[in-house]
């Protein structure tokens, strides 16, 4: 069996690549450290400059950073969270529609690619 090196353009630190499709041109990638909301969360993904793109539409989102004691409906991160403290991430447009969130500091805001709901 041949062995192949493929140059791939993609802003990719650390990623695993579990397939690429060249045909439509998808790529389906893990973060070794299971915690992909974390490259989101700190701009460390890109598909800028690669014949790649998202499967699902990207969504602006903030992550905050919440004590346990804040009344907040969106589920903690469980890989960016611990006993002391939540991270969660919400759509950027619900942060200045509710006081929920004053409880909370921004982390961060970064575009994510979600599945829709509807």
């Amino acid at each position: 069996m041949a062995k192949h090196s493929h140059h791939c353009p993609i802003f990719l630190r650390h990623f695993a690549v579990q397939e690429i499709h060249y045909l439509n041109q998808n790529v389906g990638i893990t973060d070794p450290n299971n915690c992909f909301p974390r490259r989101f969360m700190d701009n460390d993904f890109s598909f800028d400059g690669s014949p790649f793109s998202y499967v699902h539409a990207l969504e602006r989102f903030t992550f905050l950073n919440c004590s346990y004691q804040a009344e907040v409906s969106y589920p903690p991160i469980s890989c960016l969270s611990n006993e002391h403290y939540m991270v969660t991430g919400v759509p950027s447009e619900w942060i200045n529609s509710s006081k929920a969130w004053s409880s909370c500091s921004v982390i961060s805001e970064a575009l994510v690619p979600l599945i829709s709901t509807i």
